[in-house]
């Protein structure tokens, strides 16, 4: 999807905030995913070396638990 569209929505989404209606898509969420967030894991990896789920199955169970509260 073209990013100017996910903008547009965006600002969609804050228009509607204004007015009270929930809407999926607001300038604060498209920042927070064009934002490169990487952290370092390095101490955590330290105090827990064996994580019960990989970074891909916490994914799935994460966006399984989404779509079940539809959040």
């Amino acid at each position: 999807m073209p990013y100017s569209i996910i903008k547009i929505a965006a600002y969609l989404g804050d228009a509607l905030k204004l007015l009270k209606v929930r809407f999926p898509m607001n300038s604060f969420r498209l920042h927070n995913m064009t934002t490169n967030n990487i952290v370092n894991l390095e101490n955590t990896y330290k105090i827990a070396p064996l994580l019960p789920y990989s970074r891909k199955e916490g994914i799935k169970i994460t966006l399984k638990w989404i779509f079940e509260k539809n959040i």
